[in-house]
């Protein structure tokens, strides 16, 4: 399109802090026509903000500045927050900050930079950025966002000349091609930045679709992304009825038991193989994913915890011999999934790494300052997630995840890491049936921590994993509920009483994930006391999870950090067959939680009212025992009405005196069998139960 100049001004709403640099309070330097000067106009007021509004807490000031291109005109805003105290986290309640909102004009040329040297580190650009294809209009859309650049290049793979692209508003650069995306698909393509000191950068699309390692350096492919879904209709579960699976995608089926051929092992293919989507199907529970995007294949290993970019998928999971299948190979996986009744959670790392994002960004925007000594405060190069772009990548790319890839939910590693405002925020944005959980803790200082969730989250839809649980339940099925304080700690856990939280569905609980030793491996293959842990999960109030394989055994053979460890991460199928009746027993425990109102409570369960306790006859906090009532004006399946929960986590046998009444036994974990019309011939009337060391009962009947 051939450049104009303009012919107007627009009356712009431009927020300026009450300390702002001079260079932004003195208003933009703008490529004009000779004698096309505007007349200098200036209206201020003053308005307040909330701490979690301030952007860059670390420097006291920040500056932000957002353009909107309508045709030959820029709409700009400026927003420097005023000086507040950096040593004061970020938060809602308890401080707030001043700011003056300036009324500015400001002119604008077609294809000419429309911002100066001194604006460009402030820039903020809401446009979407990488590649958008038109496959009606035949249209391919590439937007890059380079605010430090003078001139930005469009190299693609086969093509004899660069492709100029035009600097349109708050350092974006775009392009429009009018050519047949299928035209591109499976090409290599580059921008070609050149500086201000005439230097010239050549940054592959942290934007991409798909990218791929190539030797030294990560490239970027234009993807194809044509779909058909068939999966309309489908919406993943609430909350309260939900039973995560935590899962590697490729341990699903690089095992040769897998019955996957060889091609497909370890693949989104093998994923959606007959023998895993019947087991998941089984069982009933929405998969959680380990991470799915593009990682390095040194630093992420086998798990993927070390992400390049933040919007590709991981190209080693296609099939072999068919890396640029990725993106669609994950679609269909999904879309086989949803129409079998599986839900799909991608976990994210957007804590660390984005190897494509700090190259076309720079690590000062990418990644949190160093310290007066040089140091990372976290110990390592952090996400800079209060960054205004950074932020507004984080959420663009998992709306691009939802809107792709029809994906039902995210966890977020090392969650805490992010800082509040951003949390709030991907909460505020995401579609409301986007469940969202995450790991309240780090490896260093954060930014929140479970206390949020009963004050900054309590509005959210966020979830945490939660050690509160973990722990005490570790420890019961180990055997090492040590006192009665321990054994309070484990009446918490099931009731989801805990301090920091609003409501249990706040709460993820699990006993064993992909961090530390399976199940089996941490009680020694004891299949009594690793059905006792999947009880006890799947009996307390909040989300239950369980790892793959816990419901057949699967052990790593004691390694408690398999990042690196393909071998011991597969899954074995004909160990899963030998285990055939635990693992169907599992899955009907799944199944009956999901029938019960019992665990739709919104608030910690109350003694005598909601639950009662259990103690054997010999006092031993590693031995415990529940009656569990449904909420008042709930309907339970017919004789479900309430249900005991007997287990005995000690070395002993232990008897427990049963509440009055005609009692069904539904579960046992000595011989695995679960019924809930009661096993045959088990029927508990007015006595004692005796249960041997390591093993669960659980009863029920109606009042």
């Amino acid at each position: 399109m051939r450049s104009r100049p303009v012919s107007r001004f627009l009356v712009l709403a431009i927020a300026v802090a009450v300390a702002a640099p001079t260079a932004l309070a003195k208003g933009t330097r703008q490529a004009v026509r000779p004698g096309k000067r505007p007349a200098p106009t200036r209206r201020v007021r003053t308005i307040e903000a909330d701490w979690i509004h301030h952007t860059q807490p670390e420097i006291g000031r920040s500056a932000t500045i957002e353009d909107r291109r309508l045709g030959d005109v820029i709409r700009r805003r400026i927003t420097i927050d005023g000086r507040i105290d950096p040593s004061k986290a970020s938060r809602i309640a308890g401080g707030r900050f001043r700011r003056r909102v300036v009324i500015k004009q400001v002119p604008v040329q077609r294809g000419v930079r429309p911002w100066t040297d001194a604006e460009a580190a402030h820039l903020v650009s809401k446009a979407p950025q990488g590649v958008a294809y038109d496959t009606m209009r035949d249209r391919v859309k590439v937007a890059f966002f380079q605010p430090k650049a003078e001139r930005v290049q469009l190299v693609i793979e086969g093509e004899k000349k660069p492709i100029e692209l035009t600097p349109v508003a708050s350092g974006m650069w775009e392009k429009t091609l009018g050519t047949q995306p299928r035209r591109l698909y499976g090409k290599e393509y580059h921008f070609q930045v050149t500086r201000k000191d005439g230097s010239v950068e050549r940054i592959a699309d942290p934007f991409a679709d798909f990218t791929e390692r190539a030797s030294d350096r990560v490239i970027s492919r234009f993807a194809d992304l044509e779909f058909t879904w068939r999966d309309a209709g489908f919406k993943p579960p609430r909350l309260e009825d939900m039973v995560i699976y935590e899962s590697h995608l490729p341990s699903l089926s690089r095992h040769p038991s897998s019955g996957v051929a060889e091609e497909h092992r370890g693949s989104y293919r093998g994923a959606m193989s007959k023998k895993v989507l019947e087991h998941l199907k089984k069982l009933g529970v929405a998969v959680e994913f380990l991470p799915l995007n593009a990682a390095d294949g040194l630093m992420g290993a086998d798990w993927g915890y070390w992400t390049t970019s933040f919007r590709a998928m991981n190209e080693r999971y296609a099939s072999r011999g068919q890396k640029q299948r990725a993106n669609k190979d994950l679609m269909a996986l999904i879309d086989t999934y949803h129409r079998n009744g599986i839900p799909v959670i991608f976990d994210v790392v957007y804590n660390h790494g984005g190897e494509l994002h700090v190259r076309a960004l720079g690590q000062d925007i990418v990644y949190r300052p160093r310290d007066e000594h040089g140091n990372y405060p976290e110990g390592w190069p952090t996400v800079r997630s209060e960054h205004p772009m950074v932020r507004q990548m984080i959420i663009d790319t998992l709306k691009h995840m939802v809107d792709t890839y029809h994906v039902d939910g995210f966890r977020f590693d090392l969650g805490a890491l992010l800082d509040k405002k951003t949390i709030r925020e991907i909460d505020r944005q995401l579609p409301e049936r986007i469940h969202l959980f995450s790991e309240p803790w780090a490896l260093g200082p954060t930014r929140w921590s479970k206390g949020d969730m009963k004050s900054t989250f309590a509005d959210t839809r966020w979830a945490v994993w939660n050690d509160d649980f973990r722990e005490p339940v570790k420890a019961f099925i180990k055997g090492k509920t040590g006192s009665a304080s321990d054994r309070e700690r484990l009446k918490t856990a099931i009731t989801g009483g805990y301090g920091w939280a609003s409501r249990p569905q706040q709460s993820v609980n699990y006993f064993s994930v992909h961090d530390g030793k399976t199940a089996a491996d941490t009680v020694h293959g004891d299949r009594g006391r690793v059905f006792q842990g999947v009880v006890l999960t799947l009996f307390a109030q909040g989300v239950p999870m369980i790892a793959e394989g816990t419901e057949f055994m699967h052990s790593k053979r004691g390694e408690h950090n398999s990042y690196n460890r393909a071998d011991v991460n597969q899954l074995d199928w004909d160990q899963a067959a030998q285990q055939r009746e635990m693992s169907d027993a599992v899955g009907k425990l799944i199944g009956l939680r999901k029938k019960l109102p019992h665990f739709k409570y919104r608030r910690a369960l109350r003694e005598g009212q909601d639950i009662d306790w259990l103690y054997p006859d010999r006092d031993d906090p590693n031995a415990l025992g529940f009656v569990l009532r449904p909420p008042a004006g709930s309907q339970p399946p017919k004789g479900l009405g309430e249900i005991v929960v007997l287990s005995n986590g000690s070395r002993d046998g232990r008897s427990f005196k049963v509440p009055p009444g005609r009692w069904k036994v539904i579960a046992d974990g000595v011989s695995m069998q679960v019924d809930e019309n009661g096993l045959a011939g088990r029927v508990v009337s007015d006595g004692d139960y005796y249960l041997h060391a390591g093993a669960t009962a659980v009863l029920a009947r109606d009042p």
